[in-house]
Parts: structure tokens; sequence; C-alpha cells
């Protein structure tokens, strides 16, 4: 059975937008996609730190931002098109820059869709003693390609 790419849009450590294109095979890409973020970070100091604030540069915690996994679309997601934009928060240890927990802040509008996403930022990693908690948009949508984008950089699936 052949799919249609599905691409997974996510904010991950760049000045705009990063797409995670997962493709026919179920390999992840990420490539450059224009957009507003709306994402933001909490230091260790405790001050909020809002994407809104730097239009024209990468904000502090997405420079932190050391590694990242793509989320998984599920076949059964894939062949229903489960679309949509959740938006989660990742709490950060201090100690060791590993994310503790992930709370759904808003949900994608499929259960499936939200538990992938919160799987893979689970497994997401800042720099030690920088940032207590980041808040991320990811989007899941349908796309008609289905090779690999040009310039674009594998990443590991969850």
């Amino acid at each position: 059975m052949k799919f249609r790419c599905v691409t997974i849009i996510a904010l991950l450590c760049s000045l705009e937008l990063l797409q995670v294109r997962l493709n026919a095979q179920g390999h992840a890409y990420i490539t450059q996609d224009e957009g507003p973020f709306s994402g933001s970070g909490i230091d260790a100091k405790g001050i909020k730190y809002s994407g809104q604030d730097y239009p024209n540069t990468l904000p502090p915690w997405l420079r932190d931002c050391v590694k990242r996994v793509a989320p998984f679309y599920r076949d059964e997601d894939r062949l229903k098109h489960h679309r949509g934009v959740g938006l989660f928060r990742m709490t950060i240890d201090l100690k060791t820059g590993s994310v503790t927990d992930v709370v759904q802040l808003r949900s994608t509008g499929f259960a499936s869709l939200d538990q992938s996403a919160i799987r893979a930022l689970r497994k997401w990693q800042w720099r030690r003693g920088k940032w207590r908690e980041v808040e991320v948009p990811v989007s899941f949508v349908m796309s008609g390609s289905s090779q690999p984008p040009a310039g674009s950089v594998p990443i590991p699936r969850p």
C-alpha cells in the first residue's frame, strides 16, 4: 500500500518553522518552512520568553535544543487522513536537560496524534541548566510528495 507523503510541522531549533516530513517509506527529514513561531520557554530563573519577541532571530530556548525526535504518523491515521495542530508543554530537568513531562495544552483533534507527539517530545533534550519549560506547536499535515525534500536532513524515528 502506498501512502502520500506526510508532513509534521514542528518547531525544532531554527529561525523559521521546520517541517518534519515522513515519506511513504516512513523516513523522517527536517526542512525549513516559513511561518510564525508561537512557542515559548521559561528559563532556569523562571523568566518566560515568547517566540513573538524574536521575529528576526532564533529564540534562546531553541538555540539550546540539542536533541529532537520526530513524531510517528501511524498507518491508521494516514489512511483516515487525520490532521491537526496541537500545542504541548515540556517540563525539563535543569540538571540533565531531559524532558521529564509533556502536557497537551491544545489537542490536534485526534488522541493518537496527540500521543505520538507526546512520545516524541519526551525524547527531546536541552542544554543543562538553561530551561525549565518549553512550549511547542506540532502540526500533522498530509502532502502530495513522496520524495524527501532537496537539502533535507534525516532525523531519527521514535
